[in-house]
Parts: structure tokens; C-alpha cells; sequence
């Protein structure tokens, strides 16, 4: 989003935490402003960072980054026109919507995921009432964010109501739904040899195999139970089957106790983007073994239409929702309620040349369609313009 905003002739100024999410790492700025190029600038906000995205830690780091952000936006020269804050963090969003008021300028605030639902649905059902409880002061600071927000986007419609029944108002003009969107890695020939080689000397992602995929947190967003069933079923069967899985997270150990007892399974940990873009190019079929709670029902998370760039066919253990929708009306996958299930439904497709090939066309066109970035960037652009002509108007 930052590079078409530049594109479009807009300066660019991207406040983020110093530590980064998905490498679990601190990045080592500190806080300060760097200047990537002309007109674009990162300020980093110093964090010690987390290990779990669900704890205690976490919730710290978010406020600590949320307070520093406050700080630090009100003793900056550069004032900006709009405010585009994401959320989570909920601390965030709402010290932009502060600031924001403070200065009269417009506050979009995006929905990515549906906190602090998401603690609540997760939690264990003796649990729930404790962890509800607990969370109001999130859910009454988010209600006045959202309240205070010039306009509210979300990666599906059902988002933007969720934070609209949240803001008790209706949905305005300004609410616009943007999925996430994702631009493939484009490699040139010297990184896709290297790239490649790694896994032929690992001996994995074989093109005589039918290859199945998961990359992302391995964090309890996913139920990975019905995907090692499966994966063992196949491996009784002696079949063609491969699953691969990457990534680090909490349920690292489970994977790798999974991975260390099966023939057709192989836990690949972290990988660069580099390595990652090979391993789909090499691959049929990527997991979405999502938990069935509202906030990835009603979601279109960020991985598959990772997956959906590469050609990969997703697998979902979701039943109804948003990516449903989409794969459903579009060939591009399919949904399975079991291990046996999705176990006989890769066995198909291994059978089923013809109808995979057709799978993996159908989920390049829909991400040509639904998640492309600069047909998405566009559309935020034009919406922030529209925001910041309609406050002229008044």
C-alpha cells in the first residue's frame, strides 16, 4: 500500500514496532525514523518484543508501542493529512484516533482481525466467561475508537459490520472492504537455481510426488490434528503424498513430533521468501487448517491468497464464510470436515489430474481477481481521497 501511495505522488510516513512479528525477532532500531527513499520514511518505535501473539507479553508490547506512538506523533514536524491505522493493535488504533481528533484529520482505522473476540472464542469453554470479563477494557477502548473513526475498512464486508454493530452506527459511505492483498516474488534466475537447490539437496518437494504445503505462525489460529490424520491414512496407503510443513510457533513441537513419525511429512522450519516462492512452484495443494470461530470465518487471512498466487488448490477446514465463498464460486479449492475426508479428496485429485489442473488455474485467476495488489491499492487510494474531498465539503 505504501509503494502506490508513492506511485500516486503521496508522501508516506509507516509507524511500526521495532520488533518484527513474523521473524519473532527485534529488528534493532530502536526509535527512530529511516528514510527508505525520498518521501518515505519508517519510524520504528522501540520494543522488547514477545514470544506468543497470544499473552500477556504481547498485550504490554502493543500498549508500550500504542504510548510511544503518542509520544512521539505529537513532537513530529510533519503532520499528516490521513491516518491509516490497523487492527489490531486495538492501543494503537486508538491513540491514532486521539491524535487524529486532536488534529482534525481523518482516521481510517482497518480491521484485520477481530480482537478481542478471537481471546474469547479461543479460550476453553470453562474459561470463556473469565477471559470475556478480562478483555472488557479492550472491547469498551475499541468500541470508542471505532466510534471516534472517520470510516472503517476490513478484509471482508462482514468485518466492516462487525465493527460498525461494535461503533453502534450503521455502515457509511466511507466503510470500505479491501481484502489483504499479496504480491508474488518475482526471482530471477540466479535466486530460483539457488532457491531450487536447496530443496533437491534436501530431497524434498519432488516433482514424481503430489506435494501439500503449510507456511505461516504455527500458532493456535490452526487445527493441525485433522491434517497429521490425514497425512497418516495417505502414509498406511503407501501414496504420493508429501506434506511439508514451515514455520516457528507454539505448536512447533506438535508438528515436529507429527513430522518425526511419519514417512510422507517433513517439518522445514523457517524459510526465506525466496525459498518459500520455489516450494510453491514445486507444490499442488496449500493447507488452511483454520480454527472454526468468527474471526476466520468471516475473514480472508493474508496466506491464502498467498497460496492463491502460486496456483495452489487451498484445502480449508472451514466449512462456511468468506474464503468458502470464494473457493466455492470458483473452483479453487475445497473444504474438508476430517482427516478421512481431506485424506480421500487429495487421493482423488492425485487420481484426477485433469479436475487438479483445473484447481490450480482457477486459484491464479482468483487471485488475478480478488487479491491483486495494485488493483487493491488503487482502490484505497481513491477511497482516501474521497475521505479527505468529503471533509473539505463540509
Amino acid at each position: 500500500m505504501a509503494e502506490y501511495f508513492l506511485s500516486e505522488g503521496w508522501d508516506v510516513q509507516w509507524w511500526t514496532s521495532d520488533f518484527d512479528h513474523y521473524e519473532a525477532r527485534v529488528r534493532g532500531f530502536g526509535t527512530q525514523a529511516v528514510d527508505v527513499r525520498p518521501r518515505y520514511k519508517i519510524q520504528y518505535l522501540e520494543s522488547r518484543g514477545y514470544s506468543n501473539t497470544r499473552s500477556i507479553k504481547r498485550l504490554w508490547s502493543d500498549a508500550e508501542i500504542a504510548l510511544k506512538f503518542a509520544r512521539e506523533a505529537r513532537a513530529a514536524r510533519d503532520l499528516p493529512d490521513v491516518i491509516i491505522a490497523s487492527m489490531p493493535s486495538i492501543d494503537l488504533a486508538f491513540e491514532s484516533v486521539r491524535f487524529g481528533r486532536e488534529l482534525g484529520v481523518p482516521v481510517v482505522i482497518d480491521i484485520r482481525d477481530l480482537h478481542p473476540d478471537i481471546f474469547v472464542d479461543t479460550a476453553a469453554f470453562l474459561l470463556k466467561p473469565i477471559v470475556r470479563v478480562a478483555t472488557l477494557p479492550m472491547r469498551l477502548k475499541l468500541a470508542a475508537a471505532l466510534r471516534g473513526a472517520s470510516a472503517i475498512w476490513g478484509n471482508t464486508d462482514a468485518f466492516i459490520d462487525w465493527g460498525c454493530r461494535v461503533a453502534r452506527r450503521d455502515r457509511g459511505p466511507d466503510d470500505a472492504t479491501f481484502p489483504i492483498a499479496y504480491e508474488p516474488i518475482v526471482l530471477n534466475e540466479r535466486d530460483e537455481v539457488r532457491a531450487n537447490a536447496i530443496w533437491d539437496t534436501k530431497n524434498v518437494f519432488c516433482p514424481t510426488q503430489f506435494n501439500i504445503v503449510f507456511f505461516g505462525a504455527l500458532s493456535q489460529s490452526f487445527d493441525f490434528e485433522p491434517v497429521f490424520d490425514a497425512a497418516k491414512r495417505l502414509d498406511a496407503l503407501n501414496t504420493n503424498h508429501r506434506f511439508y510443513f514451515f514455520g516457528r510457533g507454539i505448536q512447533e513441537p506438535a508438528v515436529e513430533r507429527h513430522c518425526n513419525g511419519s514417512s510422507n511429512s517433513c517439518f522445514l522450519g523457517w524459510a526465506h521468501a525466496k525459498e518459500l516462492q520455489t516450494a510453491m512452484a514445486r507444490s499442488h495443494i496449500g493447507l488452511a487448517p483454520y480454527h472454526s470461530i468468527p474471526n476466520y470465518i468471516s475473514n480472508l487471512p493474508n496466506k491464502p491468497a498467498e497460496y492463491l498466487s502460486g496456483g495452489l488448490g487451498i484445502a480449508t477446514s472451514l466449512q462456511t464464510g468468506s474464503l468458502c465463498e470464494v473457493l466455492n464460486a470458483n473452483g479453487a479449492g475445497f473444504s474438508y470436515s476430517s482427516g478421512a475426508e481431506l485424506a480421500d479428496k487429495l487421493a482423488n485429485l492425485d487420481n484426477d489430474r485433469v479436475a487438479l489442473a483445473k484447481m490450480q488455474l482457477a486459484a491464479r485467476s482468483t487471485f488475478a481477481a480478488r487479491f491483486d495488489r495494485q488493483i487493491i491499492s488503487r482502490g484505497m487510494v481513491n477511497a482516501v481521497q474521497q475521505l479527505i474531498n468529503r471533509g473539505l465539503d463540509r
